[in-house]
């Protein structure tokens, strides 16, 4: 069986290596923030200091980190390509970053003689606990081929949108979608409560409607209870939203709906809800009472 390294083991993360230990895997965990990996110390998982320990000793390397900057950090800062050059690993990074940056991680992988996947994921905390991820995967067709064993115990689906990048193009795509729904569903509540209608049927109205759908059916119960509790934490939300805002700007067009869903996940993250799930945008703009 092979070994396996995962780097970045937060929310998402941690809840990817529960299911690759209790598969039998030799896994080896790296965190920057030591902390998060102490509800592993009695399991299986080797704990590493460093990434450069990690990678020397699996034989496949899976990141799920935050952002772009995190992801080329531990790859060019803390020089990883270097440790693994000529080695002929496979790289899965299901962190979401920008298509561009993918496309550069890609190549420095392959020069280095390692193989870059970027597989981000579809689904939040619970998806990732069940094994229901949703992979979106670009890179070469022969190595997501080979990965399809991992990506089978972690999701209950995986999707090849084609060459490097496409995976990341494809969740950006998905979580504009996301973003515009959640904040669209943020003036509505609002609009109905200004015309003197009750939040809770106003939700009882939604699960009837022509936009119910699984983001929708699992943030209800949120909004019904006005607790927040992050699946999928609101800043992250902001950030691939931006991610997409960018992608069309290299296109040369104005994303008019996404920047007025970017302004709201700005707003609201700037008011301290960045770390509450990413529906907050909700209880951000309820909060407000003026419709603007």
């Amino acid at each position: 069986m092979i070994k396996i390294g995962l780097i970045g083991v937060g929310a998402m993360g941690s809840r990817i290596a529960a299911r690759l230990i209790d598969h039998g895997y030799e896994l080896r965990l790296h965190n920057r923030s030591a902390s998060k990996l102490d509800v592993f110390k009695d399991t299986i998982a080797v704990l590493s200091r460093s990434p450069q320990e990690l990678v020397s000793e699996v034989d496949l390397i899976i990141t799920m980190l935050s952002d772009d900057s995190v992801v080329k950090s531990v790859f060019t800062s803390e020089k990883l390509f270097k440790n693994i050059n000529g080695k002929g690993k496979t790289i899965i990074d299901m962190s979401t970053i920008s298509p561009h940056t993918t496309r550069e991680m890609s190549q420095l992988a392959s020069a280095s003689g390692n193989v870059w996947l970027d597989a981000p994921v579809l689904g939040s905390t619970p998806a990732a606990k069940s094994g229901d991820l949703v992979f979106l995967v670009g890179g070469p067709k022969d190595k997501y081929k080979n990965a399809k064993k991992i990506f089978k115990i972690l999701g209950r689906k995986f999707i090849y949108m084609g060459e490097s990048g496409s995976g990341q193009a494809a969740k950006l795509v998905h979580n504009s979608i996301c973003g515009v729904l959640l904040s669209s569903i943020a003036e509505a509540i609002t609009l109905g409560e200004n015309l003197n209608l009750d939040k809770l049927k106003l939700l009882e109205l939604f699960k009837e409607s022509a936009f119910f759908s699984p983001i929708v059916q699992a943030k209800l119960p949120l909004i019904e209870k006005d607790s927040y509790e992050p699946m999928f934490k609101l800043e992250l939300m902001e950030k691939d939203i931006k991610l997409a805002i960018e992608a069309y700007k290299k296109l040369g067009v104005s994303p008019n709906v996404l920047k007025s869903s970017s302004v709201m996940f700005t707003e609201a993250n700037s008011e301290g809800l960045g770390n509450s799930d990413c529906s907050a945008v909700i209880k951000y703009f309820l909060e407000k009472k003026v419709l603007k």
